[in-house]
């Protein structure tokens, strides 16, 4: 990393006693940075396995592995006084409210202003080299955070995460303020929106499968065949405690669905498969292949649960799919993410709606719009909705 301004070392917190110093101290700051690292590379189950913290006492390192009570820190994170600043907060308040009973107020993501503000790169690693000059050690994205002890480099890429933060939201915030009350507005209903999240239920999905890319092309015994490769994978990433990606990529097992392979010489002609993977990976997928020749086929694919919480059907969708056109033109013409226009999930439960609202006031009535998204764009979801 270079051009970094970094002086004192940050401080590791690996004690009950040094976290509940800490959140006193904190419980006096107006604002505070979060970030943090898990180890969903490494692990079937991620952990949290380090907050980095940053305010006007420093940089701090708190370690969870440690066997810390987090409980400490449930006051500053709900502290409306706080403000919690992050970059691409949805991951880490997810993160955090897995690990313990947080609840979030006053949140601002620097990432979100970037999007109102139509930056193209809204990377951190981007934004920390365009306003300081620093550049991370990118080699340390990919490390083990569930290993112990953290070697001096990743303390080091682990406190930048934070340590420029709450000027870069100071810089982006005074922006945001000078593009109009319009960018204030997207960015505060966001930066809501992420501080209320509410982790899904941590549970494999077994139908998942269907929204790998190409399962839509294979017919209706391909889909079975990739439904039980699946299921196989999932079973091997369990016991050897890996992510299901390092067992077997999607698009290799769409391949193998494609191609139904017999024997594991035709298994080790896929493309993509190595002969170390062909020869590990022999036995499980083949067997899968032979359940999947004594089982139905599948005709239709499942609705995936990221689809929204009420089933469309074909009209709504169609109304969903105009709702999508108009929110990709709005945001092209005002040179901000679509995201930040109406949320997806809003677009979704938009499109559901009965009866369809005809007029603004009804808009308003459904209580899924703010009175600031029915007077901007009122009259272009009307439109799309009619």
């Amino acid at each position: 990393m270079s051009g970094s301004r970094t002086a004192a070392p940050p401080v590791y917190v690996d004690s009950d006693a040094a976290l509940r110093k800490l959140a006193d101290d904190l419980l006096g700051e107006r604002a505070i940075a979060i970030d943090t690292e898990s180890n969903s590379l490494y692990a079937y189950r991620e952990r949290l396995c380090l907050i980095q913290i940053s305010s006007g006492l420093g940089d701090v390192l708190v370690d969870p592995l440690a066997g810390l009570d987090l409980t400490p820190l449930v006051p500053v994170f709900a502290d409306p006084g706080i403000v919690k600043v992050f970059h691409d907060a949805e991951y880490d308040i997810l993160t955090l409210k897995r690990a313990h009973a947080f609840e979030f107020t006053s949140v601002f993501d620097t990432k979100v202003a970037a999007m109102s503000l139509g930056r193209q790169n809204l990377g951190l690693a981007a934004a920390l080299e365009e306003h300081f000059g620093v550049r991370l050690d990118k080699r340390l994205q990919r490390s083990d955070w569930g290993m112990r002890p953290l070697t001096e480099e990743q303390k080091q890429y682990a406190r930048l995460d934070t340590h420029y933060l709450l000027e870069l939201a100071r810089k982006l915030r005074a922006a945001v303020v000078a593009a109009g009350p319009l960018h204030v507005l997207e960015v505060t209903a966001e930066c809501r929106r992420l501080a209320a999240l509410v982790p899904p239920p941590r549970q494999f999905d077994p139908d998942a499968w269907a929204g790998l890319r190409g399962a839509e092309q294979l017919d209706p015994q391909g889909r079975r065949r990739l439904r039980e490769l699946f299921l196989m994978r999932e079973r091997i990433a369990e016991d050897r405690d890996v992510p299901p990606f390092k067992v077997a990529g999607n698009d290799l097992l769409v391949e193998i669905a494609r191609r139904a392979p017999r024997d594991a010489d035709e298994l080790a002609a896929v493309p993509g498969m190595t002969p170390r993977l062909a020869e590990r990976l022999a036995p499980p997928v083949l067997g899968a292949l032979r359940r999947a020749a004594r089982l139905r086929p599948i005709a239709a694919l499942p609705r995936q649960e990221g689809e929204g919480a009420v089933a469309l059907t074909p009209a709504q969708r169609r109304v969903y799919d105009r709702l999508r056109s108009w929110r990709k033109l709005t945001a092209a013409s005002r040179k901000v993410d679509a995201s930040l226009i109406v949320p997806r999930q809003l677009l979704l439960d938009l499109a559901a709606v009965r009866p369809v609202p005809r007029t603004r006031e009804a808009l308003l009535e459904t209580g899924l719009l703010e009175p600031w998204r029915v007077e901007h764009y009122g009259d272009g979801i009307l439109a799309a909705l009619a």
